[in-house]
C-alpha cells in the first residue's frame, strides 16, 4: 500500500471518527433539553 493511500484511509478514518462524535454529541444535546422541558426517558 503507497503511503498516499495510507494516508488516505488514514484521515477517511479520522473523519468518520468525528463525524460520529459529533452526532454523539448532537443526541447528548437533544436529549438534555428535552429533560430540562420536563421530558422523562419513557417518553
Amino acid at each position: 500500500m503507497s503511503s498516499t493511500r495510507r494516508a488516505g484511509s488514514t484521515l477517511g478514518a479520522l473523519r468518520e471518527l468525528f463525524l460520529r462524535k459529533a452526532l454523539v454529541a448532537r443526541k447528548s444535546r437533544l436529549c438534555e433539553a428535552q429533560l430540562a422541558d420536563g421530558a422523562t426517558p419513557r417518553r
